[in-house]
């Protein structure tokens, strides 16, 4: 259990969304990005990395957002 930070990122490095931030339980969580950014405007087609933190680990991937 901890603070944990979940964003989407795109090539350029600007967070183009917040998908969770605050204080989780432990154990396995599920989220999923729907393609729109924090204003809710629908992200274009392209590579984005996704960051998650949480106490003892940060983690960054490359995802495909295809339209």
């Amino acid at each position: 259990a901890g603070e944990v930070a979940l964003e989407v990122f795109n090539t350029q490095g600007e967070r183009v969304r917040t998908l969770a931030r605050g204080h989780e339980s432990a154990g396995e969580h599920h989220f999923e990005w729907d393609g729109l950014d924090d204003d809710r405007r629908p992200a274009v087609s392209g590579i984005y990395f996704y960051r998650i933190m949480a106490p003892g680990m940060s983690e960054t991937r490359k995802i495909v957002l295809a339209r």
